[in-house]
């Protein structure tokens, strides 16, 4: 049986720095996704021309900068793969990162088939774990509608943080995405909990 197919989506404004490193690191992983897929809000370096020449194989679809959700959400509706991933272009990933979160999201699924939406810890860009950065944790909701970390680390918490953020895009899409009126922070909280509201549990 043919593994599931995944369509990555990097969202980048200005990030010219940054993308050989995220792009190489799609580049060499051991999972090949469908589709790498390049969401550029309007920037104003020379993103979207090495892009092109340097990463010929990666979509690029070019936008105004209406905030990270909207960038999402059209390369949701552009990608084709049975999950989807986004990824802010400041981040690279090891080797065999997307065949890693594959495992792990089958493996929950077979004891939980309510699985909505999976994320992992991050570290710092050095890849020095840092001693005062916050591990990612399953949350939840305070009464203010503010996510806060689930302390006793069990998993299936409500909120988990938009990026990365791997799920079917099938669920993606029925779930509307990312809130759009959200230009940046927040909109990782609201989509999580629409999806506990639709009976899933995040990890």
């Amino acid at each position: 049986m043919d593994r599931p197919s995944i369509s990555v989506v990097v969202v980048n404004h200005n990030g010219r720095r940054f993308l050989d490193a995220c792009f190489s690191s799609l580049r060499r992983q051991t999972c090949v996704p469908r589709e790498v897929l390049c969401v550029d809000s309007g920037s104003e370096d020379d993103s979207v021309s090495f892009l092109k020449t340097r990463f010929p194989e990666v979509r690029v679809l070019e936008a105004e900068n209406r905030g990270f959700g909207a960038a999402c959400n059209r390369g949701a509706r552009n990608a084709t793969g049975t999950f989807v991933m986004f990824l802010n272009e400041d981040m690279y990933l090891p080797d065999d990162f997307l065949e890693r979160m594959l495992a792990k999201y089958s493996a929950i699924q077979t004891r939980d088939p309510r699985i909505g939406a999976l994320a992992c810890n991050q570290h710092t860009y050095d890849r020095k774990p840092h001693p005062d950065f916050p591990q990612v944790l399953p949350g939840n909701l305070d009464p203010f509608g503010f996510g806060v970390p689930n302390r006793n680390g069990e998993p299936g918490g409500a909120i988990i943080p938009g990026c990365p953020f791997f799920l079917k895009r099938e669920l993606f899409l029925q779930s509307g995405g990312f809130c759009e009126n959200i230009f940046l922070y927040g909109d990782d909280t609201d989509l999580s909990w629409r999806l506990v509201l639709m009976g899933k549990r995040n990890y």
